[in-house]
């Protein structure tokens, strides 16, 4: 049996998430605390993960944990083009049915300017978003 390695490449931590590079896949990972986004943390978010993806685009999974609120504000600072930079597709893993309809308003609202998705599990997202890699 072949045993697949994780290496985690440019990983980088901040008060609300972690960041990493994962076989060509930037990964955002809000830590379990983080329930509410607001402008604060989502200018906080944007500029580490423009750090992490070092001006190369990519896909980008993001884990939003216990997710239970984000204001019109931060919702379009997350669709902005300045945070979509180095993007080329989105998969956002949403843990309740609550977080996920509010993602599905997100697409409807903001229009984010690259390819986004939601799901359920992060395998079929992974899975998504290796299709979209550059």
């Amino acid at each position: 049996m072949v045993e697949k390695k994780m290496i985690k490449n440019s990983f980088f931590e901040n008060e609300f998430a972690e960041f990493w590079i994962e076989d060509g896949i930037l990964m955002e990972v809000f830590k379990p605390e983080v329930t509410s986004l607001t402008p604060q943390v989502a200018k906080r978010v944007i500029e580490d993960r423009l750090k992490v993806s070092n001006g190369v685009t990519m896909p980008l999974f993001v884990d939003f944990a216990n997710l239970k609120s984000v204001d019109n504000e931060t919702r379009r600072l997350f669709s902005s083009a300045h945070s979509l930079q180095y993007i080329s597709a989105s998969a956002f893993l949403m843990h309740s049915y609550v977080a996920f309809y509010g993602g599905r308003l997100y697409l409807l609202l903001d229009k984010p300017k690259v390819k986004t998705e939601l799901f359920r599990t992060k395998s079929r997202a992974i899975e998504w978003l290796n299709a979209h890699k550059k």
